[in-house]
């Protein structure tokens, strides 16, 4: 077995799942499982939300350690159970590893939710938030284009590749300058 890619495979498999919002045993499992199916001595995981490092070793071979730093996350737990299915497959001998690293590709690589369909969650739950606090039609509408500039603002954002923090403040400016602008066209009185 190559164990190179072997480690490559189950880490890949954690960085995804960490990515995706799992948590930190959850993730250390998943590793661990993988790393044992292949029958070496001793499998090693250490996972914090901002890492991963991994260490396998056996009679056979010196020790082999991979660390993988993640810096992004977000919830996505579709993904996060998409890669328990392939560690299942993978340890029940269904896949090989080379199959396991391309699943583990593809589900890296796939969008949940293009830019036009996030537009229009922001315009539907900034508009059910208004008429939740018994906003009319006028005050839904606006909050729906409102929703729409944070949308559009958060996008922007993300691009610059500002953290976490300096995106919500951003879209909380942005927010803030659109719902004046609107209120002084006054669309709801």
């Amino acid at each position: 077995m190559e164990y190179g890619a072997l480690m490559e495979m189950a880490v890949r498999a954690g960085e995804i799942m960490l990515a995706s919002g799992a948590e930190v045993y959850r993730v250390e499992d998943t590793i661990h499982r993988i790393l044992k199916h292949s029958g070496i001595a001793r499998a090693d995981v250490f996972v914090v939300t901002t890492g991963i490092v991994a260490t396998i070793a056996d009679a056979s071979l010196p020790p082999l350690t991979l660390v993988k730093r993640v810096e992004n996350r977000a919830t996505n737990l579709n993904r996060i159970y998409q890669v328990n299915n392939v560690s299942r497959e993978f340890c029940s001998g269904k896949l090989s590893v080379r199959e396991a690293q391309e699943r583990l590709d593809r589900i890296a690589n796939t969008t949940l939710y293009g830019f036009w369909k996030k537009c229009i969650g922001y315009a539907a739950t900034t508009g059910f938030f208004a008429v939740m606090f018994g906003g009319g039609p006028g005050e839904c509408l606006v909050a729906a284009v409102v929703g729409v500039v944070l949308a559009f603002v958060l996008r922007a954002a993300s691009n610059l590749m500002l953290n976490d923090f300096c995106q919500n403040a951003l879209g909380s400016f942005a927010l803030a300058v659109a719902a004046y602008l609107l209120r002084r066209g006054h669309f709801w009185e």
